[in-house]
């Protein structure tokens, strides 16, 4: 839990108002474990990540307020774009990549953000990465 907090509180806290109150809401911890579960209980169905579904989305529609309220900001629940508000705000491009363990077995992600308007350079980059590296395909230990 406090994993997923302090997450939400990296990406979103300067633009998330209920991110000031400490302890978070119970409603908004309740929607980010229910979107958290939902992707992990994909995993067991055995669904593998689908960032591509992303692609699916057009441009202007997602820096549209009322089409994200509608549609929701992924159109996949296993695409990993969670809390991209950083590339959100600048309104450009962006992906996050499995790039290995940190020191303490954590996943750490490399992100790729793009220029305006160009998501096919980010989405040849992200291929090209998994092409050439097995991260997305390595789980952390499991926590014992």
């Amino acid at each position: 839990m406090s994993i997923l907090r302090d997450v939400y509180f990296a990406q979103v806290g300067h633009l998330d108002p209920r991110v000031q109150l400490w302890p978070f809401p119970d409603s908004l911890m309740g929607r980010l474990i229910e979107y958290l579960v939902a992707h992990e209980v994909g995993h067991t169905l055995g669904y593998q990540h689908n960032q591509k579904a992303s692609s699916t989305y057009p441009v202007d529609s997602v820096r549209s307020r009322t089409w994200i309220k509608r549609m929701g900001h992924a159109p996949s629940i296993m695409d990993y774009s969670r809390f991209n508000y950083v590339a959100n705000l600048a309104t450009v491009p962006a992906i996050g990549l499995p790039s290995g363990f940190s020191k303490n077995g954590l996943p750490l992600s490399l992100a790729v953000l793009g220029t305006h308007f160009d998501e096919s350079t980010v989405y040849r980059v992200a291929y090209a990465y998994e092409q050439a590296t097995e991260w997305h395909r390595r789980w952390p230990a499991a926590a014992g």
